[in-house]
Order: structure tokens, then C-alpha cells, then sequence
């Protein structure tokens, strides 16, 4: 599916989650492990694992779209009122798309 600003949404890893299982498959491989009880002894503290491992449950409920075309992404999105406005597929349609301001932000 290609999205209204022309991304394919296959290709981006919040579609349909692909980025957020993957964040929930570490999270219940450091539930498995019991990481958070045997942290101190491994790990060195050249990162902050809190922090890490906050990261993980934020992509794990924040990184799904279905696609701006079936009701996800930005609600507000103004490239998405453009090219609705313009009864256009996406921004790849539109002959003005190599002078919009908008088209230029993602491309």
C-alpha cells in the first residue's frame, strides 16, 4: 500500500507493528531471563539499561500504523488533506510535487 505522501507502507516499520513485536520479543526475552534481577553483574554501565528498557515497552505500544489509507498515522496530517483535497492516490500524482513545501519535508 502506499501511503498519501507516497512511503510505501510495507517498507516502514511501524506498519502493522513489525517494529513494536520486536521490541515485545526482547521484553519477554528479559522476562525469560530474569535480566532485571542479574543486571548489575553483566552489564557494565556504559549504557543505562532503566532507560533501555523504557525505550522498549514506549516502541512496544507506540510503534503500530495501520497505514494512513486505512485510518492510521498522523490524524492530522496536512499531506493527507492535500492530496484528499485534491482527489489525488498519493503526492507521487501531483504535478506541483516538485515545488510543495509539504512533499519536500519527507522526501
Amino acid at each position: 500500500m502506499i501511503s498519501y505522501c507516497g512511503i510505501d507502507c510495507e517498507k516502514c516499520v511501524k506498519f502493522k507493528g513489525k517494529f513494536a513485536q520486536k521490541a515485545k520479543e526482547i521484553l519477554k526475552a528479559i522476562e525469560i531471563s530474569k535480566l532485571d534481577e542479574w543486571k548489575d553483574e553483566v552489564l557494565d554501565g556504559s549504557f543505562n539499561y532503566d532507560d533501555f528498557k523504557k525505550g522498549l515497552i514506549w516502541f512496544s505500544k507506540n510503534m503500530y500504523c495501520e497505514g494512513c489509507k486505512n485510518g492510521g498515522g498522523i490524524k492530522d496530517c496536512q499531506i493527507r488533506k492535500c492530496v484528499i483535497s485534491k482527489g489525488l492516490n498519493s503526492c507521487l500524482d501531483c504535478e506541483l510535487r516538485n515545488n510543495c513545501k509539504l512533499y519536500s519535508e519527507i522526501s
